[in-house]
């Protein structure tokens, strides 16, 4: 509940909401996703491997922003432990990916171009965005706005530090016709 009352009675009302919002489309789409693909990809199918893949990523950006952002609560360990567990199945995930076989699926009519543009386009407007929030506050040494009773700004250096990197190198490698451009795409 939001305003003082339930899980998230210790954070501001703006990041209660979030949390909440997350927490219902953690339930209704990821958790359905993620069962999906663990079925799926036990079937040894290239879709299953690579949605599941996908949705450890959601649920390693999730947990990692609710271990770090969310004031103390009774599901501190639940969170940690969905960070640890996302985070180590993300990385077995991507190691036994064979992008070669991604690439080998692709079909002449795969809109390369119009990906690593929507790539580009999400990593330059985030990098505004953010950079837009904290770049002046940084070199003043003031708070920025919108860092409420928080001490840091979790989203953004998730941001700035994963998503736009990823975002720009997945680009550059669909450009190139690279396998792990391939494989780091939407399907």
């Amino acid at each position: 509940m939001i305003r003082g009352h339930g899980l998230y009675r210790y954070d501001t009302v703006n990041s209660s909401s979030h949390e909440l919002g997350q927490d219902i489309v953690t339930l209704l789409i990821g958790t359905p996703l993620l069962i999906t693909g663990i079925v799926l990809s036990l079937k040894g199918t290239l879709r299953g491997q690579l949605l599941l893949t996908g949705v450890l990523g959601y649920f390693l950006y999730t947990y990692a922003s609710m271990c770090f952002l969310t004031a103390f609560n009774p599901f501190f360990l639940v969170y940690v432990a969905l960070f640890s567990l996302s985070l180590f199945g993300f990385i077995l995930s991507m190691k036994n990916l064979d992008v070669d076989e991604v690439a080998s699926h692709i079909q002449d009519g795969f809109p390369r171009r119009a990906i690593a543009t929507y790539f580009i386009i999400v990593a330059v407007f985030l990098t505004l965005a953010w950079l837009g929030l904290v770049a002046s506050p940084s070199l003043t040494w003031t708070p920025p706005n919108g860092l409420e009773s928080a001490i840091t700004m979790v989203i953004q250096a998730l941001d700035l530090g994963i998503l736009v990197p990823t975002a720009c190198i997945t680009a550059s490698l669909l450009i190139k016709k690279q396998a792990w451009g391939y494989a780091l795409s939407p399907p």
